[in-house]
């Protein structure tokens, strides 16, 4: 599996992107990134799984909704 952590300050717009194969390199990069542009109005935080070439969204920052974790993709079975 690959995870990302991605940054974004408009949601269509350029995003900084950390790439890693084990998940808490990339949850702590997306914590620290929470902490650092988490207060910003437009800032958009994402811990994103990638498996079988399939990227699901584990969770998600804005300012305006906090953290919001995303629901188990149902057909997410063993990698």
């Amino acid at each position: 599996m690959i995870y990302y952590a991605i940054l974004q300050f408009q949601a269509t717009g350029p995003a900084v992107t950390g790439e890693w194969t084990e998940k808490e390199p990339a949850s702590r990069t997306y914590r620290e990134w929470v902490g650092l542009y988490g207060s910003h109005p437009s800032a958009i935080i994402r811990l994103i799984e990638e498996r079988n070439g399939r990227r699901h969204t584990i969770k998600t920052w804005t300012k305006s909704h906090g953290e919001v974790e995303a629901t188990p993709d149902i057909d997410s079975g063993p990698e």
